[in-house]
């Protein structure tokens, strides 16, 4: 039977934390490495479809600890959005805060 799939909450919000307060740093400090963008979309194809090594599979492995394909991510300075299957989706539902 195949390991059950579980996304470690505290690293994922420490992980997303320091790369939402480096881009916000550079953008007090001139926009040198992220060039004042606003946002920043991820798309990890399907697993056969590109082989090797991929950037937004690396950074989507170190926010989650796994490569979830067919997945969207658009990241903003305030807010992350995934775009992903439903049962996908159901494994990142833990991850979610609410705030009111």
């Amino acid at each position: 039977m195949a390991d059950e799939v579980t996304v470690d909450k505290q690293a994922f919000h420490d992980h997303l934390s320091s790369f939402i307060s480096q881009w916000k740093a550079d953008k007090r400090s001139g926009d040198t490495l992220f060039g004042g963008v606003g946002s920043i979309v991820l798309v990890v194809g399907k697993a056969e479809e590109i082989p090797g090594f991929q950037k937004n599979n690396a950074f989507q492995f170190w926010l989650l600890g796994y490569e979830f394909p067919a997945t969207l991510f658009i990241i903003t300075p305030e807010t992350l959005y995934i775009v992903t299957t439903k049962k996908k989706g159901e494994l990142g539902q833990p991850l979610t805060r609410t705030t009111r």
